[in-house]
């Protein structure tokens, strides 16, 4: 008998999109819970909001609503979950960290990091296309953010760190995808 040779890495491996997403869920909701509870308690209020608090908080809230809703259809509804689903998550995070990220002076103040865990996860639960897509229009966000920061004069904008930024989300992106 002669055995056929395994192959490695031949096709993806198989993962439960369920179980991921549940875990993304509640990074979201504990996320969201966290950057509203801080700006409400006036923990960090030199950061968080700094540059423009109302918008700030309006976007915190709705973020947290959204977070909270999503967590909850994801505990309730025990299915795969959609492309079009996770696409649509993904880039609401990447909205709503850029306009957290410019409230709160952009992004000298590090929370335009918190789209690279963003960009892992859409990466991860979406292959290929779609996932360098959402790391395109993460870099984007993060360019229209930096340039509407200088335009209105709130600071200077360091293009090598924004420049930096767009490609560790675009090396993250390729990273995960497997």
């Amino acid at each position: 008998m002669i055995s056929q040779p395994t192959v490695f890495f031949a096709q993806p491996p198989q993962q439960d999109n369920y179980r991921l997403l549940r875990i993304y869920a509640w990074y979201r909701a504990l996320l969201a819970s966290l950057l509203f509870g801080m700006f409400a308690a006036d923990i960090v209020s030199n950061v968080l909001g700094s540059v423009n608090p109302a918008l700030y908080g309006y976007t915190v809230e709705i973020y947290t609503l959204i977070s909270l809703a999503t967590l909850a259809r994801v505990l309730l509804i025990h299915q795969a979950p959609a492309t079009r689903y996770i696409f649509i998550v993904c880039l609401i995070d990447i909205v709503a960290l850029s306009i957290i990220m410019n409230c709160s002076g952009g992004i000298a103040t590090g929370l335009g990091l918190l789209i690279f865990i963003t960009v892992a996860a859409s990466s991860i639960f979406l292959q290929g296309q779609i996932a360098t897509l959402l790391a395109a229009l993460a870099c984007i966000a993060i360019l229209t953010e930096s340039l509407v920061s200088a335009y209105l004069g709130r600071k200077e904008v360091n293009p090598l760190a924004v420049g930096l930024l767009g490609l560790l989300l675009f090396v993250t992106s390729l990273l995960f995808q497997y």
